[in-house]
């Protein structure tokens, strides 16, 4: 996906770059600080869980699980499994009470 810079009123291509060009690591630094500062993307977000994987169908696991606003985001992986993330995000419905049930029992353990 390209990143544009805004320069004078004009778009202007950003360099590629990678986590690994950046300096940074997909768990111990990007979603640390999203976690820490979850807030940047909606003021009104509460992290329910940190790697979310309670799923019936599937080993994967949603980053970030937040409730708040309803809104879609991911941040881009260096390994290119994206599409088949993304594509386990889009196809799981979930219930209020598998949501709310491993909050819950993270509460009851802190």
């Amino acid at each position: 996906m390209p990143v544009f810079k805004v320069n004078d009123g004009k778009l202007t291509a950003a360099n590629a770059t990678s986590f690994h060009i950046e300096g940074l690591r997909e768990r111990q630094d990007i979603r640390r600080m999203l976690r820490e500062q979850i807030a940047i993307l909606g003021e009104d977000l509460f992290v329910l869980s940190d790697g979310y994987g309670a799923w019936i169908d599937s080993n994967r696991r949603i980053d970030l699980m937040c409730v708040g606003a309803l809104i879609e985001g991911g941040y881009r992986s260096d390994r290119g499994d994206w599409p088949r993330v993304q594509q386990v995000l889009l196809d799981a419905i979930l219930r209020l009470e598998r949501v709310i049930k491993p909050h819950l029992n993270k509460l009851k353990q802190g």
